[in-house]
């Protein structure tokens, strides 16, 4: 007896011969600027005291 498959886009190819050999291949981290100054600025945080500010004081 077979049952029909909901979405048979889905099914995985561990029955295939060979399929130990198959990776996914590894996802990389995107480098990405950050911005100095977001649009708001009480929720910014901020790792490091801009120079601007503290020659301000």
């Amino acid at each position: 007896m077979f049952h029909k498959i909901a979405n048979p886009r889905r099914t995985t190819l561990a029955h295939l011969e060979g399929a130990d050999a198959l990776e996914t291949p590894a996802q990389l981290e995107h480098t990405v600027e950050l911005p100095a100054q977001t649009a708001n600025p009480k929720r910014t945080i901020l790792m490091e005291i801009p120079v601007a500010a503290t020659a301000a004081k």
